[in-house]
């Protein structure tokens, strides 16, 4: 519910800055402009709220250590690896520079597009070995373990929900568009909101996981010191440096 508010917040207050204000479009959702040093800043505190919360409950860290793992993921996809910070020239792959997983994506794409008999043909060997009678009756019961999985581990439904976000975003960056850029940027933004969430409710000692909650440890003052240095670090890291 919580999640909901903020993100239903955050889409309302960038929607309306972006059609109320046409001129300040650039320095809203350009490459490196306000809103993904902010989804930076999210996926650096997801990082660092999950780590601490998994160290601090050891027993939580299978399986709970994969969302900060996730959110180190996304912050480094933000910030393009890092090589605007370290000044190393990033790899090249069919005349792209990859500096993250859209610029990946590309390549794909285009090898996709320059082979489609091999690209069908490859799809329908993957459809039919989902038909083969071995493969075929495995399916249900994996989707039923899945089922249980985030039945018994709520947060992952946050984090499932993260990575449709993520995965919608890096679809419509295949699209160079113009008009496509502000909401390719925002889904980014709440994927990153959403492993937040998601890693404050890593259920705490004796604590079900089967319901969305706060871990106790989210009221800690040592944490809350840890979310305020988070938050100073990466504002200030976009102010001096920017994040593309």
């Amino acid at each position: 519910m919580v999640y909901l508010v903020v993100a239903s917040s955050v889409v309302g207050i960038a929607t309306t800055l972006h059609l109320t204000w046409p001129e300040i479009r650039p320095w809203l959702v350009d490459e490196g402009a306000v809103v993904e040093n902010i989804s930076a800043a999210v996926a650096f505190l997801a990082a660092a709220a999950g780590t601490w919360i998994c160290l601090h409950n050891p027993e939580r860290i299978w399986p709970y250590a994969s969302i900060p793992a996730l959110a180190v993921a996304l912050l480094l996809d933000e910030i393009s690896y890092g090589h605007i910070f370290l000044g190393y020239a990033p790899p090249t792959l069919g005349g792209t520079e990859i500096e993250s997983v859209h610029e990946l994506a590309h390549p794909a794409v285009e090898l996709v597009f320059a082979h489609p008999v091999a690209a069908a043909l490859a799809l329908a060997v993957l459809a039919g070995v989902t038909l083969l009678p071995g493969v075929r009756r495995r399916i249900p019961g994996l989707v039923r373990n899945a089922r249980n999985f985030l039945s018994d581990h709520a947060p992952f439904r946050l984090v499932l929900l993260a990575v449709g976000l993520g995965s919608t975003a890096l679809i419509l960056d295949l699209d160079a568009a113009e008009r496509l850029i502000f909401v390719e940027e925002l889904l980014e933004l709440l994927a990153g909101l959403a492993l937040a969430f998601a890693a404050f409710c890593i259920p705490g000692r004796g604590s079900s996981g089967a319901a969305l909650g706060w871990n106790p440890l989210v009221h800690h003052l040592g944490f809350r010191v840890l979310v305020a240095t988070c938050v100073a670090i990466a504002a200030g890291a976009g102010i001096l440096f920017g994040v593309e």
